[in-house]
This record gives C-alpha cells, sequence and structure tokens, in this order.
C-alpha cells in the first residue's frame, strides 16, 4: 500500500528522529560536496509498514501481522526478511568500529 498510515505515537517518534536524522545526512553529504537530492533522499524512506514490523518484532505471528495490511504476504516476507539483513549488517559494522 502506498498510503501512509496512521502510527502510534511509540512509532512516530522515532519516524520523526529518523527523519531529522537523514536530514542531517543530506545537509552534511551535500557539504561534502557529493551529489544528494535531499527531497529524493528524504522520500526513500517508506515508513510505509512500520506498523506491522514493530508488531511482528514484539512477537505476532505472521498470519496476524497479514491482516494488518493490504500488502500482499510475500512483500511482507519480503520486507521483513531485508530488515533483518540490514540488523544483521549494522550489528556486525558496530562490532568492527
Amino acid at each position: 500500500s502506498s498510503e501512509m498510515p496512521k502510527l502510534t505515537e511509540q512509532l512516530a517518534g522515532p519516524l520523526r528522529q529518523m527523519q531529522e536524522c537523514a536530514k542531517r545526512i543530506a545537509k552534511v553529504s551535500a557539504e561534502a560536496k557529493l551529489e544528494i537530492d535531499e527531497e529524493t533522499y528524504l522520500s526513500s524512506f517508506k515508513p510505509h509498514l512500520m506498523d506491522v514490523v514493530y508488531t511482528w518484532a514484539t512477537g505476532a505471528t505472521f498470519a496476524h501481522i497479514c491482516k494488518m495490511t493490504d500488502v500482499f504476504e510475500g512483500m511482507v516476507k519480503f520486507c521483513t526478511h531485508i530488515f533483518l539483513s540490514d540488523i544483521r549488517n549494522i550489528l556486525r559494522m558496530a562490532l568492527i568500529y
């Protein structure tokens, strides 16, 4: 679904923080003469499944989270798989540095 979900304050706060971090990253990147379009960069973050992933991370069943959205089940699985992969990479990088 491309429709922006209504997020609880529990998720809206972290989303605002992420957007502020993304703005800072775009600004610093531009200052470093890296080609970046701030609007394009900011719009690349898609919070549409934030509530679904959060609910899944708190222990909900796959059947339950699939009922929360009209997004195809395969896409939900793919997105959660990519999310987990990203988290693992972040953890791995944190251990290296």
